[in-house]
């Protein structure tokens, strides 16, 4: 499945409360393995964002913080925004809503993760 770098990072906190919720084993199982993938993209993700703020920032001597130069900052956003476009591969069959047993889940939750989900 792609998946773009935008809609891991949105499902993230969703995922989170998913994976919390009592649901078939076998369900379950597949989405160990699917948050292990994102948690590796997710890792990807964030070293790329700091070697794009260390790009285009400037390291404060005294705090250790890097800080994107104002001067910098419409070519800071056009990289991280392409960034956030990339499609990145994870190996996963979605699953079917009926596979989530008796749950509850809120709808934003539910816009967040569609892309795992098949109706």
């Amino acid at each position: 499945m792609k998946i773009r770098v935008a809609e891991i990072l949105n499902m993230k906190e969703a995922l989170q409360r998913l994976v919390q919720k009592e649901i078939p084993i076998s369900t379950s199982f597949k989405l160990v393995k699917f948050t292990k993938q994102v948690n590796d993209k997710l890792i990807d993700i964030e070293n790329n964002r700091i070697q794009l703020v260390t790009k285009f920032g400037t390291k404060n001597e005294e705090t250790g913080e890097i800080h994107v130069d104002k001067d910098k900052t419409n070519d800071f956003m056009k990289e991280i925004n392409n960034l956030f476009q990339e499609e990145v591969d994870i190996e996963f069959d979605q699953i079917r809503i009926e596979d989530f047993g008796n749950i509850s889940i809120s709808t934003s939750d539910i816009i967040l993760l569609k892309s795992i989900i098949k109706n």
